[in-house]
């Protein structure tokens, strides 16, 4: 009889071994059934995740940053001038006189233009002025000149002065120097300056030009000798009369001055 230690593998240790093999594949296959595979399920919903929040963040970004500029149009002043009280004369039965410069501004504070030596009667002096608005939707955008109110200064009169007795300022039909200068034009401003009172009372026009609302307005301040009083016209059609500063402050030379004169008949 040959001798045990040199056969081969019993057929009972072939079993055993096959039987450790398979629980060693099958535990190896449950570990990647129970565990690995539900952590890369997990890792692959982690970074869908993280894309849907990069998006998110993208289109927040981007909504914040269109915010911000709107905002900013909002904030913006498109038109300023400053009223300077040079004189005050007092009758002796108490009639007001009060003698003014009208200083309009470009956008960084320089003189455009001057008005000297207004005399209006009263201490109750109004700045008259017409705006029109642009749909919210162009201001948003920032298209050129839609993307702001536009106002023409139509005249300085007072408590003791009618409105059509007052001072006239810009002229009917032509583009303001705060909207001309730098910049040729475009035929969509030349339309808006030409037609600029006829827009202002039809409403088929105000509609063609996308105009939501035009409107009149006057700002007032009770004056006095020394001061000298800030008029802003903001990007949404808002129009102030500030006293920033009392004393009589120098200005470089504007570019135009002009003569006093009594106004030119206006459209109300």
């Amino acid at each position: 009889m040959a001798d045990a230690t040199k056969r081969g593998p019993s057929i009972k240790w072939i079993v055993y071994l096959a039987v450790i093999a398979g629980a060693a594949g099958g535990g190896i296959y449950a570990v990647d059934q129970l565990v690995v595979a539900p952590m890369k399920a997990k890792e692959r919903h982690l970074e869908e995740e993280l894309k849907k929040k990069e998006a998110e963040n993208a289109r927040l970004k981007k909504e914040k940053e269109e915010l911000e500029g709107f905002v900013k149009n909002l904030e913006r002043t498109e038109r300023r001038a400053n009223l300077w009280i040079d004189d005050q004369q007092t009758t002796p039965d108490g009639h007001i006189t009060t003698i003014c410069k009208f200083v309009e501004l470009d956008k960084d504070g320089n003189p455009l233009r001057q008005a000297e030596n207004i005399s209006l009667h009263g201490d109750e002096i109004y700045v008259d002025a017409l705006v029109l608005k642009h749909l919210d939707q162009h201001v948003k955008n920032g298209e050129p000149l839609k993307d702001k109110a536009v106002m023409i200064f139509r005249r300085l009169f007072s408590n003791k002065l009618k409105p059509d007795e007052g001072y006239a300022l810009d002229v009917e039909g032509e583009a303001p120097l705060a909207y001309a200068a730098g910049h040729a034009p475009s035929d969509y401003e030349k339309g808006i300056w030409k037609d600029f009172w006829n827009i202002a009372t039809d409403p088929n026009l105000r509609k063609k030009h996308d105009i939501r609302a035009a409107q009149g307005t006057a700002v007032y301040q009770k004056v006095k000798k020394g001061e000298y009083y800030l008029i802003e016209l903001r990007s949404t059609g808002e129009v102030t009369m500030s006293n920033p500063a009392k004393g009589i402050q120098k200005v470089n030379a504007p570019a135009k001055t002009e003569a006093a004169a009594p106004a030119a008949k206006t459209a109300d």
